[in-house]
C-alpha cells in the first residue's frame, strides 16, 4: 500500500508528461 500510492501517481504524471509531449511534437510537425 505503502509503495504502490506513490507509484501510481508517478505513472500517471509520466503519461501525462507523454501526452504533453506528443502534443508539442503534432505542434512541431505540422
Amino acid at each position: 500500500e505503502n509503495y504502490i500510492r506513490p507509484n501510481r501517481t508517478a505513472l500517471r504524471s509520466y503519461k501525462e508528461r507523454v501526452k504533453i509531449v506528443k502534443e508539442e511534437h503534432e505542434i512541431m510537425v505540422n
